[in-house]
């Protein structure tokens, strides 16, 4: 009772201004900092005219490939006639060559990788008896070079797989057809074992330099162990690395749906290419947004 009695007269000798500025905060709608307010509307008009000038600029430019897609749609119709003519002459020796070619592009990816995991190692254990924290960073960059060639060969082996199985079903039949698949299906085997194998070896490199980290490439939960063993200004560049391909790869599916627009008019290769970029488009933006909103509440 004295407490509430020592509130009830602290409201009465307090000033007018001050009590209406107390009950406008307690019935009345919150107000903005209209300097903040101001700053936003001049960032706005600013960024604006630029955004119109490129939103006028890309129009045209659309509008005059579309035109020049017009003049050449017949030019391109003729390249194309005349590649299927000679892929049906020489689809198996065309196969081959390329098969041999990416068997020659692992075996010297796998040397230059093998290279540095050994002489990797040997350096990492002396920067380590010497404490050296600087030529251990530079050689962890060496390797973080390594691992970005092995995730190419999985997209290489990828696509030359798919070259392969299209090219034999376009242009092989019988038995040519199905020995070339056998050959294809044996490359991109042995290219996703070599890069998986080099893949295994980095991390096991780069675990040994840091003694912190968990997690093994063979387990389901490689990526969350990972990421849990890293300290906070590790994980500050995984998250902003993994903001930059966000932005990359959204700009990259802005430019491939231009393009499949336009080749689907020039070729009539169909809407199944423009269908797969969305698909991907739509998971990025979902998956982002998703796990952002999730994280709000963990800062």
């Amino acid at each position: 009772m004295k407490e509430e009695m020592k509130i009830k007269e602290e409201k009465q000798t307090m000033p007018q201004g001050s009590q209406a500025q107390e009950m406008q905060g307690i019935k009345g709608e919150p107000a903005f900092d209209e300097k903040q307010k101001e700053r936003i509307r001049k960032d706005n008009r600013k960024a604006g005219k630029k955004y119109i000038v490129v939103l006028l600029v890309s129009g045209l430019a659309g509008f005059l490939i579309g035109i020049m897609s017009v003049y050449l749609t017949k030019g391109l119709s003729a390249v194309t006639e005349n590649f299927n003519e000679f892929m049906a002459q020489n689809a198996f020796s065309a196969g081959i060559a390329v098969s041999l070619l990416f068997t020659v592009l692992l075996a010297v990816i796998g040397i230059a990788v093998t290279a540095v995991i050994v002489k990797g190692r040997k350096t990492a254990a002396l920067l380590l008896a010497e404490e050296n924290t600087d030529g251990l960073e530079r050689l962890e960059r060496k390797l973080g070079y390594c691992i970005w060639i092995t995730s190419g060969i999985y997209i290489l082996e990828y696509l030359y797989f798919a070259a392969m199985v299209f090219g034999t079903i376009n242009w092989l039949k019988g038995s040519r057809g199905s020995a070339l698949i056998f050959v294809g299906i044996a490359v991109l085997f042995a290219g996703l074992l070599i890069a998986f194998l080099l893949h295994q070896k980095l991390i096991d490199l780069i675990r040994m330099m840091n003694p912190e980290k968990r997690g093994s490439v063979y387990d389901l939960r490689f990526r969350k162990k990972w990421e849990e063993s890293c300290d906070e200004a590790e994980k500050f560049m995984i998250y902003k690395a993994g903001y930059r391909a966000f932005c990359a790869v959204n700009m990259v599916c802005i430019l491939l749906w231009t393009l499949f627009i336009i080749l689907g008019l020039m070729t009539g290769t169909g809407f199944q290419a423009i269908v797969a970029v969305i698909i991907i488009w739509a998971v990025l933006q979902c998956v982002y947004h998703y796990c952002s909103i999730q994280m709000t509440g963990e800062r």
